[in-house]
């Protein structure tokens, strides 16, 4: 799934250790110096079901974080969260890129 977003948003998604890696860099290519890092492993219980667990980090110019006086830096992980309950894993990091990493006219194609 995570090639599928390689390939769907090329100017978005980019994985720095190769298609092995553990997480993955969003990016607009239009705001430079804001990235979102998503990361990802794999959790096997006792039962031996197996539970993903993905976190986003926001890596942000320390300019900026001093300008987030509503602490929305803050919320962006348990917000990333709350979109995985509603949209699932590939919906989630789907509406994730269309909302911050393309411009309108990536969105549109």
């Amino acid at each position: 799934m995570f090639c599928f977003l390689k390939e769907k948003y090329p100017s978005a998604v980019r994985f720095p250790a190769g298609s092995s890696a553990e997480y993955m860099i969003l990016s607009n290519p239009n705001v430079p110096g804001f990235e979102l890092l998503l990361m990802w492993r794999i959790h096997i219980d006792d039962q031996g079901r197996v539970i993903p667990i993905l976190d986003l980090l926001p890596k942000i110019p320390e300019q900026a974080i001093a300008l987030d006086k509503k602490g929305v830096v803050e919320g962006t992980a348990p917000g990333f969260r709350n979109l995985l309950q509603a949209f699932g894993i590939q919906g989630s990091i789907d509406n994730l890129i269309q909302s911050f990493c393309l411009s309108e006219t990536d969105a549109s194609d």
